[in-house]
């Protein structure tokens, strides 16, 4: 009998995709007493199926070699229905409770945000006495638990006696209005996060990671105090406090009243974290000297007063004490600089070899600087500009020109560079240096930015500086900027100034293979999504600001692996 031609693989795909069993399953009765559902009648309907596929299988064997369209629907189908019965017919009530455990936790590791993990687990033990059964009696079913109850706050603790020993993965967030409601909820008061801790950190010993979001200072100041209080924290990797709240109507934070200038910064958790990596303070001042701030991979520091801020020197120290510093993260803050001083402090910078991921936002040119001047990453593969607004920022890309040499996603969001001369040569010499660079995002960039993409590279090197072995031509025989850049993400960016960077790329026969657009800006219409399908390979909606692309997610997968945290559990949370 000759081979049968295989199916078309386009046909399986679209019979196998998620989102068409996921309709299946959304329009299907869900199981009750009422719907009785015998068991030889499905056995027999899989059998008839079953047979069916060979007969069609042996059907295309006969046929030519390029296959019958009709026929390989017919196959697909039939494949997804004996997929579903069996499904219907598995005896999963039979599994051992450590393997029906498994699942479960397969289910809750295929949440793709918190909430719905939260969801997953109420579903699960909502479906019969044996799955509640075997999920209330697995500890690690329940250490993942986001505080979204009101005061007191009766489900999430029950959660967490639930999890008994298990390492705790725990955030509090501000109360957020239900469907029925029509106003906001009160914010937490210190009283009431004071209580909620009381109950929290008695198992502060198996709490690995704790985030915070609070919308007042004494409310956070409260997290602080008890940290304090409340004995060695052995357990936990990562902390996150957060002092802020969301505009009524948009999602621009807002800064609330500060701590008294009489207010003693508290040292976290009295000196003592052994395992903290990961730290984010928002808007939280801290007693930098004898916080425990040593081997972090991850530093993000948000809207820091000046007064509040480590020194200058400090800084050097903290840097010095994190040699596996994988992530940096500044917005509005930094190292505190002395102004007063007729001699400014200097200090040597510190290399950070594991350095991958940066974030500068917020700051003034000359303070910018400074800080980038206090360290080198010469591994550096992703570089995040943002809010620099205020004055020229030219400056600050020519201070980085031949410092990030590995760089290859580079976002600009709200980057003010003056349209003259100079920063025409500071922006493309600053762009040369970076030849690897693949992934552009921009949001509200400055127009001569993406010019430059378009230049000659050749026209702005000092041969001492830049070497020839950066020399890349296109088949016009020009060189051409970033040659290695094949994709980009557009925020809130002006599509005419973008369209001048697609259609100059097509031009130097190095188009872009894929350029995605946020769907929510109106600026995007039809005539533009057109014009730019012309001047790319391909063209695709973001349906949310902060989304990371698959492209990006290769990328960034890859930046875990060169600093060896490929494996960490840490940087697979979706917190």
């Amino acid at each position: 009998m000759p081979a049968a031609a295989p199916v078309d693989a386009r046909l399986l795909d679209k019979w196998d995709d998620p989102g068409l069993l996921r309709v299946h399953l959304q329009h299907t009765r869900e199981p009750s007493p009422d719907l009785h559902m015998d068991l030889a009648v499905l056995k027999a309907r899989a059998q008839i199926l079953k047979a069916r596929i060979r007969d069609l299988d042996d059907s295309r064997a006969q046929s030519s070699s390029s296959g019958n369209e009709a026929l390989d629907i017919e196959l697909a189908a039939s494949r997804f229905k004996r997929k579903i019965l069996l499904w219907l017919m598995f005896p999963i009530n039979d599994l051992p409770p450590e393997i029906l455990a498994t699942i479960f936790h397969m289910v809750l590791n295929a949440s793709e945000t918190p909430m719905q993990a939260v969801l997953h687990r109420l579903h699960l033990t909502w479906v019969c006495g044996h799955w509640r059964h075997v999920a209330i009696n697995d500890k690690l079913f329940w250490n993942v638990i986001w505080f979204r109850d009101r005061p007191p706050f009766p489900r999430s603790l029950a959660w967490i006696g639930r999890a008994g020993s298990a390492p705790l993965e725990i955030r509090i967030d501000e109360m957020k209005r239900r469907p029925e409601e029509t106003v906001d909820p009160p914010k937490l008061k210190k009283e009431e996060v004071e209580e909620l801790l009381d109950k929290l950190l008695v198992k502060v010993a198996t709490i690995r990671t704790l985030v915070v979001v609070l919308g007042s200072w004494p409310a956070a100041s409260a997290v602080l105090e008890k940290l304090r209080d409340a004995g060695t924290p052995a357990s936990m990797e990562r902390f996150e406090l957060h002092r802020t709240m969301a505009h009524p109507t948009s999602s621009t934070p807002i800064v609330l009243a500060d701590p008294d200038d009489d207010y003693e910064p508290l040292a976290l958790c009295s000196g003592v974290a052994p395992r903290l990596r990961w730290l984010v303070l928002n808007g939280i001042p801290i007693d930098w000297h004898h916080s425990p701030l040593s081997n972090l991979t991850t530093l993000d520091l948000r809207r820091m007063a000046m007064h509040t801020s480590p020194s200058l020197t400090r800084w050097a120290e903290v840097l010095k004490s994190c040699p596996r510093l994988y992530r940096l993260s500044l917005d509005a803050a930094g190292p505190r600089l002395d102004q007063s001083s007729e001699t400014p402090t200097i200090i040597e910078p510190v290399e950070l070899s594991n350095l991958r991921d940066l974030y500068i936002g917020d700051v003034s040119a000359p303070y910018a600087k400074t800080v980038l001047s206090t360290f080198t990453a010469p591994g550096l593969t992703s570089l995040t500009l943002m809010n620099l607004i205020s004055e020229d920022y030219g400056t600050v890309l020519e201070a980085i020109t031949e410092s990030y040499p590995l760089l290859r996603v580079l976002a600009l969001y709200h980057v003010n560079v003056y349209r003259i001369d100079v920063n025409l040569f500071r922006v493309s010499r600053f762009l040369d240096s970076v030849p690897k660079l693949e992934y552009l995002k921009l949001s509200r960039c400055a127009q001569i930015v993406l010019e430059c993409f378009l230049e000659n590279p050749r026209e702005y090197r000092r041969t001492p500086l830049l070497p020839v072995h950066r020399e890349i031509t296109a088949p016009t025989g020009r060189e051409v900027m970033c040659p290695d850049l094949r994709y980009m993400s557009l925020h809130y960016q002006d599509m005419s100034q973008v369209l001048i960077l697609t259609q100059g790329r097509q031009q130097l026969e190095k188009p872009l293979q894929k350029v995605y657009y946020l769907a929510a800006n109106p600026d995007v219409n039809r005539q533009a999504r057109q014009a730019l399908q012309e001047s790319v390979v391909e063209v695709s909606p973001l349906f949310e600001f902060v989304l990371q692309t698959p492209e990006e997610k290769k990328i960034h997968q890859e930046m875990l692996r060169s600093a060896g945290l490929a494996r960490d559990p840490l940087y697979e949370d979706s917190w």
